[in-house]
């Protein structure tokens, strides 16, 4: 996507020179934007693999809502989603290409492969407190933009199948990996299930 267009479509805050690859993703791809004005935001640009989400519109609102939704408990914590100029959640280009801006935050550190127990510590407790937040949202009201997607009842059948078959010969290696999501089964169901006839009340704050 051209640097001229994205000024053009999306609602974005000074003018974007430059765009360069960013960072290791495997589904879609990044591009950090560079303002031309140092007091203005940089930004993250995102071609979305519209191969895999073929519920582009439904995704992306979803995204809107529960990004809103956190930031507006805790201001900042969480992603936030640029639209575009006519207030649109993302921009679909001639060749049928979907784009999404995000705003950059430099003073975060996105980590692959945790490398200590501190870093592990972090995440959990991040993650944590983005689901406390998260507590009194209608998930019901989100779209399915994959389906089965967290369905564990659904996806322990295809893991029974795949291993029944064993058609790329893998099964050997990966004996103690399959034997021990066998042996998590009734938990894994049980979480589910629990989900289905709805929570109870939201935790106290972390």
């Amino acid at each position: 996507m051209e640097v001229s267009i994205i000024n053009t479509v999306f609602n974005l805050e000074g003018h974007i020179i430059s765009a360069v690859p960013f960072g290791n993703g495997h589904i879609n791809d990044t591009f950090r934007l560079f303002n031309q004005e140092a007091s203005k935001p940089d930004y993250l640009l995102q071609r979305i693999n519209h191969l895999i989400f073929t519920e582009v519109e439904q995704m992306m609102l979803n995204i809107r809502r529960v990004t809103e939704h956190v930031n507006q408990r805790l201001p900042g914590s969480t992603l936030e989603l640029i639209g575009t100029r006519v207030g649109g959640n993302f921009h679909r280009d001639a060749d049928g290409n979907y784009w999404r801006i995000y705003r950059f935050r430099k003073e975060l550190q996105s980590i692959d492969v945790a490398e200590t127990p501190a870093q592990i510590y972090e995440g959990a407790k991040a993650f944590g407190r983005f689901l406390f937040h998260l507590a009194d949202f209608p998930a019901h009201t989100l779209h399915p933009t994959i389906p089965h997607f967290h369905d564990v009842i659904f996806r322990l059948q295809q893991l029974k199948e795949a291993v029944h078959r064993d058609s790329q010969g893998r099964v050997k290696a990966a004996l103690a990996e399959i034997d021990y999501s066998f042996q998590i089964t009734e938990i894994m169901e049980r979480i589910q299930k629990a989900g289905k006839r709805g929570g109870n009340s939201p935790p106290s704050d972390p």
